[in-house]
């Protein structure tokens, strides 16, 4: 796993709105104990979806490990046009599937719709703060 808590391969956002997005993660992780990364990627192989590829990154990553509350995966594919929020098991205790959708469809696919994926992922933190 990358030192960095986002991994831009699509090169959505750039160097500034990067070091933004990660002082939110921080504190999201800090304020409510639950590992957080952001992903945008291009290419599934060899899966066939992108919640195939966050469950199976999530094992191989390792994500929520190191916290008691578990772990959170945004991933994004701008060239797939899909999102996928992946909950680890913990979370999937306090935070649903349904709520994640309500933000994705609420909070995050407006901006992306206009090309503004910082402001699209910003909003995601936000409302998963709020939820968990």
């Amino acid at each position: 796993m990358p030192l960095s808590k986002i991994l831009d391969v699509e090169g959505l956002i750039n160097e500034q709105q990067q070091d933004s997005l990660e002082i939110a993660i921080v504190d999201f992780i800090n304020s409510k104990k639950i590992d957080l990364i952001i992903l945008t990627i291009d290419d599934l192989y060899p899966y066939e979806n992108l919640k195939e590829f966050t469950t199976g990154q999530s094992e191989k990553w390792k994500i929520g490990a190191r916290y008691e509350r578990g772990g959170i995966i945004v991933a994004i594919s701008k060239k797939l046009n899909e999102i996928n929020i992946y909950l680890s098991e913990t979370v999937e205790q306090i935070l649903t599937e349904s709520e994640c959708t309500e933000i994705t469809v609420k909070e995050v696919i407006p901006h992306f719709d206009q090309g503004n994926y910082y402001k699209g992922i910003l909003n995601c933190i936000g409302a998963l703060k709020k939820k968990v």
